[in-house]
């Protein structure tokens, strides 16, 4: 691809809209894409090998979610910072132990947004401390359960997806 223009559209905290015109093969479109900040997924597994969950509306979709701990970065985070801020914002838990399991894009069409993802053990349990705008349930549930509801497609957000089942083979090493 060659771009020939780049606009942005709108902007906003964590997010840009962009349209670029681009040609290939000497063929000129229109391609939209939105460029997002990047974010973290935490699998957080205590010793009774249980993972926890953070339930919450997600308005886009017009649904309430089960979803592992996730967040978008701050300022100067590194992707552990991110995943560290998160996990006790949302839970209320903190870690002792931090594993990484990759690194993902979502949909690499859409958008640029890069999902970098941990295991977080040997955790402290406290009381979770959510932003002003969020209403979070925490609930606690075995790994091969969430993992079986991820097979059933009960639990489909997309990070948790790929979360609990990278989680899952790691341990399983």
């Amino acid at each position: 691809y060659t771009t020939l223009s780049h606009e942005l559209l709108h902007e906003r905290k964590y997010v840009k809209f962009y349209r670029d015109a681009v040609a290939m093969n000497g063929i000129e479109k229109d391609y939209s894409y939105i460029a997002v900040d990047d974010s973290v997924g935490v699998v957080a597994i205590n010793e009774q090998q249980e993972v926890v969950l953070v339930g919450q509306w997600r308005y886009p979709i017009k649904e309430y979610r089960w979803e592992i701990p996730a967040g978008m970065a701050e300022a100067g985070e590194t992707p552990l910072e991110n995943a560290k801020r998160e996990l006790l914002e949302e839970a209320g838990v903190e870690a002792k132990t931090w594993t990484p399991l990759g690194s993902y894009q979502m949909d690499g069409s859409k958008m640029d947004q890069k999902n970098h993802l941990f295991l977080a053990q040997d955790l402290v349990v406290g009381k979770n401390a959510p932003m002003e705008d969020e209403e979070l349930k925490v609930r606690w549930m075995p790994l091969n359960e969430a993992v079986d509801l991820v097979e059933a497609g009960e639990l489909r957000d997309g990070l948790t997806v790929i979360g609990l089942l990278r989680a899952q083979a790691h341990l399983q090493k």
